[in-house]
């Protein structure tokens, strides 16, 4: 049983960041004695993890320093061909997958194929009789096609993996909206995401917003992307599920706070859709998706600082602001999240008084 030499940890956040963090807290804590609580303002599937794509895909060119991108993506990567190794993919919610990404510009290609090397993703750029033959509508304005292979993962199934992990080491998981001030925890892990904004009072947080179309499309065995965003935000991307279904959208746009769905933004990239996908805007639509990336201007925030409470002090680790990579760099980021607090736990309570 947790003694006063033992701190209290208190996670902030349902989603993939809040989850993964209380587990790798969990399972690195070298058989301390730890009491964990996650508290979310939603549960799965209600969160805004449970409507993210789930693609892995090596996400450059943000305000976070590359070599953390780069370390966060290859250990998420390594977890999820642990997961799929360990033949447990389906309980939680991963699949491997291959697919095209798709370029209109040349000048574009090269960078992009640079990435996917440096990430040691096998990949290859399709000939171009072949891209006629796939994309007969569409050849014309194509630059060239670019076939890889990477992991998608569906929060629903996945969350219930984490779930596990948490409950099985006597971790807690409730719902409950709360506020910084309020808490009398001795470590808190803020992994709220856009509502760090209100949490922290972080004024760097933006919204980037996401609509998608979910169909049931079975005979959809690959994804299809294009990685160039227009300049009104729109973005095209055809990804399989692993439950028979698809998503198909969407946009990119900063700054926006609208989550109502927009026909003209559907019809969009529906038409897209079947020019890459003869039929699939016929497929049974199985509903209409807006969401609200987390985006910060400087970056991820992976840090720990001390909160002021007269004699005493509270340690809060942040993790967030990952924008669409929250996927991507999910099990890295929680490693680091579990460094940090392992560290406050092995040295409790001398930082405790001021």
């Amino acid at each position: 049983m947790a003694g006063s030499n033992t701190p209290t940890i208190c996670v902030i956040g349902a989603g993939i960041s809040g989850l993964s963090s209380a587990a790798r807290i969990l399972c690195d804590s070298r058989n301390k004695v730890v009491k964990l609580i996650v508290i979310g303002d939603q549960l799965s599937p209600n969160t805004v993890s449970d409507i993210a794509a789930g693609f892995w895909e090596p996400v450059l060119g943000t305000d976070t320093p590359r070599h953390l991108v780069y370390r966060w993506s290859m250990e998420t990567w390594e977890q999820m061909i642990s997961l799929y190794r360990q033949g447990i993919a389906a309980e939680s919610g991963i699949a491997l997958m291959q697919g095209n990404m798709l370029m209109e510009s040349q000048e574009k290609v090269k960078p992009q194929i640079e990435v996917l090397e440096e990430f040691q993703r096998p990949n290859w750029l399709l000939p171009s009789f072949e891209v006629k033959h796939l994309f007969p509508s569409m050849h014309h304005k194509l630059a060239g096609v670019v076939n890889w292979t990477t992991f998608f993962l569906r929060f629903k199934q996945y969350s219930r993996y984490l779930r596990d992990i948490i409950e099985s080491r006597n971790g807690v998981i409730i719902q409950g909206n709360v506020r910084l001030e309020d808490l009398q925890y001795d470590i808190v892990v803020n992994c709220t995401g856009l509502k760090a904004a209100e949490f922290v009072g972080d004024t760097n947080m933006y919204p980037i917003r996401g609509q998608v179309t979910r169909v049931f499309a079975p005979f959809v065995k690959h994804f299809y992307f294009n990685p160039q965003v227009d300049a009104e935000g729109n973005v095209f991307y055809i990804l399989p599920g692993v439950e028979g279904d698809a998503i198909i959208g969407g946009t990119f746009i900063k700054g926006s706070w609208n989550t109502e769905v927009s026909q003209e933004t559907k019809s969009l990239y529906m038409s897209e859709a079947e020019k890459v996908v003869p039929g699939i805007s016929s497929a049974k639509q199985l509903g209409d998706i807006v969401g609200l990336r987390p985006a910060r201007i400087g970056g991820v925030r992976l840090e720990t600082v001390f909160v002021e409470r007269g004699e005493r002090r509270m340690a809060v680790v942040h993790n967030y602001g990952h924008g669409k990579a929250g996927v991507t760099r999910h099990w890295g980021c929680a490693g680091d999240v579990a460094e940090l607090v392992v560290s406050l736990v092995d040295e409790f309570p001398s930082w405790k008084y001021s």
